[in-house]
């Protein structure tokens, strides 16, 4: 196990190798890894907070996009939104919806531990859309200046068209 300060530094590393590569826009995903608690990354504030400002130092004027989960207590999405907006340039939502693994037959043998995952594809999209919605609001009502990117369930134009509506800046596309 790592303890904090190498798990901080070890997001700032990987960032600086992807900015050494040629990478124009750093983007880090606090919506993965699950942490030991069982919770997400990004619902731990602090430590995303901490992250962010790390990967900053490292990448200095390079544009950070941070990616996020889908967050049913708005007031920790509003203090992520608070703590981190000093140091990023966007935020991507969302990543998946965890969601229970009881179907025995599509667990491997090397995977029979896992007792949930992440949810994606067409499933979450009404999730992305909702984040989005947020972020649109949140960004308006205090002024801020981050992109918003959306992401989940998009397999069609109108998918894309439903987040541009929603708030989203540019919209991604990738299970």
């Amino acid at each position: 196990l790592h303890t904090q300060k190498e798990f901080i530094d070890d997001y700032a590393k990987c960032a600086s190798l992807a900015l050494e590569a040629g990478a124009p826009v750093i983007e880090i995903n606090l919506s993965c890894p699950n942490l030991h608690s069982g919770s997400v990354l990004c619902y731990d504030v602090q430590l995303s907070a901490q992250i962010c400002k790390a990967v900053k130092n490292a990448i200095g004027d390079t544009p950070l996009i941070i990616k996020i989960g889908y967050y049913q207590d708005e007031k920790v999405l509003r203090n992520l939104i608070v703590e981190t907006n000093k140091y990023i340039d966007g935020i991507a939502a969302i990543n998946t919806v965890k969601g229970d693994i009881d179907d025995l037959q599509l667990k491997k043998p090397w995977m029979r531990s896992l007792t949930s995952s992440g949810v994606c594809g067409n499933y979450i999209k009404p999730y992305g859309i909702d984040m989005v919605s947020r972020l649109f609001k949140i960004r308006n009502e205090w002024k801020m200046n981050y992109a918003i990117l959306g992401i989940g369930g998009v397999i069609t134009a109108s998918d894309y068209e439903d987040y541009i509506v929603a708030g989203a800046d540019v919209v991604q596309s990738g299970t």
